[in-house]
């Protein structure tokens, strides 16, 4: 699985508890604490994949792609 797709797995994970804890009343303070308990955890797991994965993998990207702009750069203007 690629990073942006186990990212946005998360994503959808976390808006999900949020949105089952919305639905729940003052009446059932074991569910909300139980729903925070995973928020937290879901949340804790997309930082990590973020600063662990995705964040070095842009970073390699992006370091990789720089070369190529700027050599097809110095080919237009020499060519003008």
């Amino acid at each position: 699985m690629k990073a942006t797709q186990l990212l946005k797995k998360h994503h959808d994970a976390v808006k999900k508890l949020f949105a089952d804890f919305l639905d729940t009343t003052d009446r059932a303070p074991k569910k909300r604490e139980e729903l925070c308990e995973k928020i937290a955890t879901e949340l804790e797991i997309h930082a990590q994949i973020e600063e662990e994965i995705f964040y070095p993998a842009m970073q390699e990207f992006r370091s990789s792609r720089r070369p190529r702009i700027s050599s097809r750069r110095r080919t237009r203007s020499t060519t003008r």
